[in-house]
């Protein structure tokens, strides 16, 4: 009912933000220019990643495409509403043929530019939000909708290629999401539930399994090293956890710290259960006994307004409320840890922290730094979603969509517009405006999500 009422007003917002995706497009990858703008890129600060960069359009074309083909299957009494919607705009490219389109061309323009500075001998980025990882995954699930297997696994054979480098690097790269292995495991973890109902015989079948193992186990051995390599898993000191750090600080916070870590390695877990628990028993209790103990320190951060410190030693009596540190950060993992543990009271403590979590998302979540997934009002609303799906309770769909139509509020427009905290190039402007993590790109993601809160990722 909810997503019917409130489909006109998301779909406005939605619209404004698709008109505004289609002037930025500037077409930069022409063929009769391309060989200029591949050196000009090669060496410049030019970035193709998911979290800022170009990929950003092409991961927001498969989201585009996913919501549609999503929609076709959809049971919602918003569901003519919204197609009604879309036929009347296809201008702007919202339509099946178009979207494939444009990944496709996409795709291949970075992919060539990603060859370039591969071999210029710029270091090799790992992980899905920064790097090759991110743009050979969303080259798997372009081929996967395309129905062409041969192209799917020239993707995942790229992807795979990744493990060596990390091999020979260990040590070098950190072990958060943002920019590090867990990043690459999480890459490797949305390719293999993307082909989990392929059968042995289909011609997109492949085995992850041990390939998912080889990573969960160097970023538990990296994070029982970092704590104390002579540590006894079977007698844990009280304030034991799995140490990482990142710019040589140990962080709480999703994008650079323990709850991202945390939530990786209980995907694996969960995605790959029968696996874990009958072939690697004796990793599977390493993986239980350093997990459960982590989460439970983690816990006793928590604040009385549900909210975390981005670490330990930080000590703020306005703490951020964002994706990357605080709050919103720790509920996806919290919400998982609830329901892999669910007959324990670990997992009980972890659905009650993620409630009061959600809770301080809703008083504190609108941010005057605006949107975005990373550190905005976007990422911040994307956790209702998850609190919906979890607990049924309507009032979070509802928060999402309040989250959504703050865009058309003048008041709060002004706000950010006039916000300056001190290190963007243009005050109450984001640096990246049309990206993924930190633009409008991640807002046009969450935006369909919204209208499809069943299928939300």
């Amino acid at each position: 009912m909810l997503s019917y009422l409130f489909s006109p007003q998301i779909s406005s917002v939605l619209l404004q933000g698709l008109k505004l995706m289609k002037r930025s497009q500037l077409h930069p990858f022409i063929k009769k220019i391309i060989k200029i703008l591949l050196v000009m890129m090669v060496n410049s600060h030019f970035t193709l990643s998911n979290q800022e960069g170009a990929g950003s359009y092409l991961t927001m074309y498969i989201w585009l495409l996913t919501f549609l083909r999503n929609l076709n299957l959809a049971e919602t009494q918003g569901k003519e509403k919204i197609k009604q919607f879309l036929e009347k705009n296809t201008e702007y490219g919202f339509n099946e043929k178009d979207l494939l389109q444009r990944a496709e061309i996409s795709y291949k323009s970075l992919l060539t530019i990603l060859h370039a500075k591969e071999k210029s001998g710029h270091k090799i980025q790992i992980s899905y939000y920064f790097g090759g990882p991110g743009l050979y995954l969303n080259g798997c699930i372009l081929s996967y909708m395309k129905k062409d297997p041969e192209s799917f696994h020239h993707n995942l054979k790229a992807i795979l290629s990744y493990k060596s480098i990390i091999h020979s690097n260990r040590g070098k790269y950190y072990k958060e999401i943002l920019y590090g292995v867990s990043g690459y495991l999480h890459t490797l973890l949305v390719v293999q539930k993307l082909i989990q109902k392929e059968i042995s015989t289909s011609h997109f079948y492949a085995n992850l399994e041990k390939d998912v193992e080889e990573m969960v186990n160097l970023i538990i051995n990296e994070g029982i090293e970092s704590y104390d390599s002579k540590v006894d898993l079977n007698h844990l000191p009280q304030d034991f956890r799995l140490v990482y750090t990142f710019h040589e600080t140990e962080y709480f916070g999703a994008a650079h710290g323990l709850f991202g870590v945390l939530y990786t390695l209980l995907s694996a877990y969960h995605q790959n259960y029968d696996f874990f628990n009958k072939e690697k028993s004796s990793l599977t209790k390493i993986l239980l006994t350093t997990v459960k103990a982590s989460l439970k320190y983690l816990l006793e951060f928590q604040m009385d307004s549900g909210n975390f410190p981005s670490r330990k030693k930080k000590h703020s009596s306005n703490p951020s409320v964002q994706f990357c540190h605080g709050s919103p950060g720790a509920v996806q993992c919290l919400l998982l840890a609830s329901e892999i543990f669910k007959d324990e009271k670990l997992g009980k403590d972890c659905f009650e922290a993620a409630l009061l979590a959600g809770e301080d998302i809703w008083k504190h979540g609108i941010l005057k730094k605006g949107y975005g997934l990373c550190h905005g009002i976007t990422g911040n609303g994307y956790n209702f979603l998850t609190l919906y799906r979890y607990t049924r309770d309507i009032t979070w769909l509802y928060r999402a969509y309040c989250f959504v139509i703050t865009k058309d509020d003048k008041h709060y427009r002004e706000i950010i517009e006039n916000y300056d905290f001190g290190n963007r190039y243009k005050v109450g402007v984001s640096d990246y405006p049309y990206s993924l993590m930190l633009g409008l790109a991640g807002d046009i993601c969450f935006e369909v999500d919204c209208l499809l809160p069943e299928h939300a990722k």
